[in-house]
Order: structure tokens, then C-alpha cells, then sequence
């Protein structure tokens, strides 16, 4: 008989994908709500990666501190 797949393991990778894609939503409603909210005209790319950061610095899900940190930056970084 063949080695079939551990049934844990296997719903081991679904969750995983399952959480992978929650946070991936969650990222993208922060793009797309800064974009709207603020109308800041940056590359995708440099906001998502500034959004990453944002969460580590600042340990919280908060979207609203998240995008006024972000909006803040921003705002800085064209007025100079």
C-alpha cells in the first residue's frame, strides 16, 4: 500500500492557507483604504511593504492606526 497523506497534515496546510488569506485581505483593504482615504499616488509594491513594517513597529491589527501611521509618513515624505 502507498503512504496515503496524514489527514492532520493535510488540514494543517488548509488552515495555514485559510490564515495566509485573511492576512492578505486584510493587507489589501489597508492598500486599497489608503489609497481611497488619502489619495497618496506611491507604487503598490513601496505601500505594502510599508504597510508590513507599520505592523510590526506598531504590534496592533488597528487599521485606523495603521493607515494614520502610514498617511502621517507619507504626508512627511512629500513635504520635504
Amino acid at each position: 500500500m502507498k503512504n496515503a497523506p496524514d489527514k492532520k497534515q493535510n488540514k494543517d496546510k488548509s488552515s495555514n492557507l485559510s490564515s495566509r488569506a485573511e492576512e492578505f485581505r486584510f493587507v489589501d483593504g489597508l492598500v486599497k483604504d489608503i489609497y481611497f482615504e488619502f489619495g497618496i499616488k506611491i507604487p503598490r509594491a513601496k505601500l505594502l511593504v510599508e504597510i508590513v513594517d507599520a505592523l510590526k513597529r506598531k504590534g496592533t491589527t488597528d487599521k485606523r492606526a495603521i493607515r494614520e501611521e502610514i498617511a502621517q509618513m507619507f504626508i512627511e515624505e512629500s513635504g520635504q
